[in-house]
This record gives structure tokens, sequence and C-alpha cells, in this order.
């Protein structure tokens, strides 16, 4: 969608492109947001798409509905819904081919729950140590997880380089690794592309 985003024009396709996003989504109240930030691979609320794509605009080249959530097969098969068109472009997008990489990002969050709390206690590897105490490499091995963690998550707020609105640091590595492994390149060319690119 290229239109200006000040326009009235830009306001009603997004609402439009709300309004069959989530008539059409697997998760009901959630759809993969295709704004510039996100880049389809966080799930939001309505309002919450509609203020990205307001603020951040779709996704470059972003042309139609594709891929948000919805079983691979209930656009193919249903006959009733033609995916939307935000332009008159029927072109396929590379980035149509959705990530899920996020989305295990956030539930790998789920499951680590609280980063900073390491409590000891019922742990049968650690069985030896009293309910309540904590282990100190227990407690190490945790804090570097932890730290580790925020900073992967961290990358994904960090522009790749100043004014870079296209791609985060997170984004990069993981398309740049993806792309690797669909044009099955060996790790020796992917090292000297990367040298390259220095």
């Amino acid at each position: 969608m290229d239109k200006a985003r000040n326009t009235q024009a830009y306001i009603d396709r997004v609402a439009k492109f709300i309004e069959f996003a989530f008539t059409h989504s697997a998760r009901g109240n959630a759809i993969l947001c295709p704004c510039r930030k996100c880049l389809n691979c966080c799930w939001f609320e309505a309002s919450d798409v509609y203020e990205h794509l307001l603020y951040h605009g779709f996704i470059s080249g972003y042309k139609r509905w594709i891929y948000h959530g919805e079983a691979s097969s209930s656009l193919a098969s249903d006959s009733d819904h033609d995916p939307v068109q935000l332009d008159d472009v029927q072109e396929e997008n590379d980035l149509d081919n959705y990530d899920e990489m996020f989305e295990m990002i956030q539930d790998m969050a789920h499951l680590i729950g609280d980063l900073g709390d390491s409590g000891g206690g019922e742990d049968p590897i650690h069985e030896d140590v009293e309910p309540g105490s904590v282990d100190p490499l227990l407690e190490r091995k945790k804090k570097h997880e932890a730290d580790a963690f925020r900073q992967f998550i961290a990358d994904d707020d960090e522009e790749l380089y100043p004014g870079c609105t296209t791609f985060s640091k997170l984004c990069f590595v993981v398309r740049l690794l993806h792309t690797k492994s669909l044009g099955g390149w060996s790790d020796k060319s992917f090292d000297m592309m990367l040298e390259l690119l220095k």
C-alpha cells in the first residue's frame, strides 16, 4: 500500500483492511501486524494494528492479504473470499512468506516467564539444594540466559544502521540466515558474502 499515510484514501483503505483482516483472522481478536516495524511477525488487536499502520505504514511492497495466521488452506479453499486487494497490483511479495521466528520468540518469553526469578526449591536436578536457597551455578546460568534473551529482544528494537526503517538488527540477521537456508548456501559462501559486506 504505497499511498501517502496522511490522506483520507489511505485511512479508508486501512479501515477496510482491518475489517477484512479481523473477519478472517485465525486468532479471532489478533492478527499479524503488516506494518513496517512488525513485518507480519507480531500479533496485535485491531486498535493496535490500526495505529501501527497509520504511524508506520504497511511493509514496503505489501499488496494483498495473505498469511496472517489463517490456516494455509483457508483462503485457498474458501471460494467466497478473495484476498483483499490493497492496490491493483497482484504481485507476491517475499515478505508474504512470513517467518514464524517472532511468534517463537513470544512463545519462548512466555515459557521463561519472569527472567529475574531464579528460585531454588523443587528442581529435581538440584535435589541437594535446600528449598528456598539458590544454587550459585544455577543462578549464574539463569542470569546469563536472561541477559542473552534480553539482548536478543533488544536487537529487535535496534535499527540495522542509523535511519534504517526497513529492518531491525534481529530481523535482518534472521532474514539473512533464512535466505542462506533457502538458497542452500554453504557456510564458506555465506562467510565470503559477510566478508564482502563489511
